[in-house]
């Protein structure tokens, strides 16, 4: 997977096979990043790039030391 930008504003984007797949949009609440929406195009769908997309989230929150909670049973469609 190719990360296009992982900028401060949140901003995640993904390639696959060259092209545009996903995108990630996060936001700093507090001690806490929120992950606010997660998109995968539907011809790359079932390929694992929202799993590997709500990783590198995590990665990133874990390494500024926010609070890391997966509590959104919706995750599961994305691994």
């Amino acid at each position: 997977m190719t990360v296009i930008s992982f900028n401060p504003k949140g901003m995640l984007v993904t390639l696959a096979d060259g092209e545009p797949a996903g995108a990630l949009l996060t936001m700093i609440e507090k001690d806490r990043q929120r992950v606010r929406t997660l998109n995968v195009a539907q011809p790359v769908q079932k390929r694992d790039i929202g799993a590997w997309a709500l990783g590198a989230a995590i990665a990133e929150a874990q390494a500024a030391g926010l609070t890391v909670l997966i509590t959104n049973p919706t995750r599961r469609f994305y691994e």
